[in-house]
């Protein structure tokens, strides 16, 4: 570990730092975070630590140099603080109670499998390019590519006006593409807000800062905080048992436009729910076009079911991309077929619609697929289709489970799936098999 003021916990330059401010790049010394690692540190016999760039509850991101390749990059820590303290002595984590060892131990690991993911996004130039990840200090750590300019957020402070319907489109179109892949890759963000978008010096948009770990957090019942950014957040991330999937992050998108063209944040999804409306975009802003105004205003409704299912329905309902329907034919046709136990197939239905629901025959609930037995629910499951990735869904609407390869999904849960996989629906006299192809 370096001491004293050997380098500046901002360029790295040597020599250039009295301990308060750098006559190389005008750096003041900040406020110290009592929860920080100081500047001087290294991590991985590698990564120097420089000053804190930023601060939430479940983790800490600082500055860091990287000698081998001679960049400076952005380093995240996993460190909830709802669960565990630092020992200064050594700079590990711990658990704050014995009973919170499981706890932090599988946020930890939670932690680890988004950088892995994120890493595989490495080529998608508006999702933040995750370099390296490891285990040091009985904690995680990911490293970042530091990105060079501002957040929309702050970007709009300074600017003190709205910004243009051509840049806004802009974003809708680079953060919608980016979450498309975030998505096919079983990944959510959950925490789309003008903060976690950066501009860079190009002009592009980058999507920073998931929330796994936050989500993570949230469903488990050892931690009492619901960790949301009011106007931003849709009804379902303020419950443990709340519904989340990409509706999610197309709310939050939404949510985003709706800042940035009219400089108003919307209603709490809370304050929404007990009547407080939400003024359509179209109103605010007369450049917006009627049909963006009417995608956003059906991305943020309160009732997740209402809203587009993906990005892609999403985007090409906004317009801004040109899209047609020609997707489905490029991509082939896609089926959802029931198989008999002896894998004979006895039904086949095509998406023409882009989702089918599964219901109870005489139920007198809306289906396309009527099943007669009495322990089908009336509306049991909804499975959705998005050529522009060939990827399925499965959401669970029944007490009585919809089963997947792997798991059972609870009422509200859903899972995703490629051409050829299989799902179940189980009843004391007999199991109906559904797979879905692509032909």
């Amino acid at each position: 570990m370096m001491k004293g003021y050997a380098f500046c916990p901002n360029c790295f330059q040597t020599g250039t730092y009295n301990g308060y401010i750098c006559k190389a790049c005008g750096y003041v010394q900040e406020q110290k975070d009592k929860y920080a690692l100081p500047p001087g540190t290294r991590l991985k016999e590698r990564y120097l630590l420089g000053r804190v760039l930023g601060v939430g509850g479940f983790g800490i991101t600082y500055l860091a140099f990287d000698p081998a390749s001679g960049r400076m990059c952005a380093l995240k820590e996993y460190f909830p603080r709802a669960w565990a303290v630092r020992d200064n002595a050594t700079n590990s984590l711990m658990p704050t109670t014995e009973g919170q060892q499981e706890v932090y131990r599988h946020g930890r690991d939670v932690f680890i499998n988004e950088a892995k993911i994120l890493q595989g996004l490495y080529a998608n130039p508006h999702v933040v390019n995750v370099l390296d990840f490891f285990y040091d200090n009985k904690t995680a750590y990911m490293v970042m590519e530091y990105i060079q300019g501002q957040t929309i957020n702050d970007y709009m402070k300074k600017k003190k006006h709205t910004v243009s319907i051509r840049m806004a489109n802009q974003m809708l179109r680079e953060i919608g593409e980016a979450l498309e892949q975030i998505h096919q890759n079983m990944l959510l963000h959950r925490d789309i807000s003008p903060d976690n978008i950066m501009i860079t010096p190009n002009g592009q948009f980058k999507l920073i800062d998931f929330g796994a770990t936050r989500t993570y957090a949230l469903s488990n019942p050892l931690s009492m905080s619901i960790f949301v950014k009011p106007g931003f957040a849709p009804i379902e991330q303020y419950s443990r048992t709340g519904h989340q999937g990409p509706w999610t992050d197309i709310y939050a998108l939404c949510a985003t436009y709706y800042y940035m063209v009219t400089g108003e944040k919307p209603p709490s999804a809370p304050d929404r729910q007990n009547g407080i409306r939400l003024t359509p975009l179209a109103y605010k802003n007369s450049n917006v076009s009627a049909s963006l105004s009417r995608a956003v205003e059906r991305g943020m409704r309160k009732n997740y079911r209402e809203r587009q299912q993906t990005v892609s329905r999403f985007l090409e309902e906004t317009g801004i991309n040109n899209t047609n329907t020609e997707t489905v034919t490029q991509n082939g046709q896609a089926f959802l077929c029931l198989q008999n136990q002896q894998n004979a197939v006895v039904g086949k239905w095509p998406f023409s619609g882009m989702q089918l629901t599964i219901g109870r025959k005489d139920s007198g609930v809306p289906c396309d697929i009527y099943l007669n037995d009495s322990q089908i629910s009336s509306r049991h499951c909804m499975v959705t289709y998005n050529p522009a990735n060939r990827q399925f869904s499965v959401t669970n609407y029944s007490g009585n489970h919809t089963y997947v390869r792997d798991r059972i999904l609870e009422k509200g849960q859903t899972a995703y799936l490629k051409p050829g996989d299989w799902f179940y629906m189980q009843t004391k006299l007999e199991r109906f098999i559904f797979f879905v192809e692509v032909q």
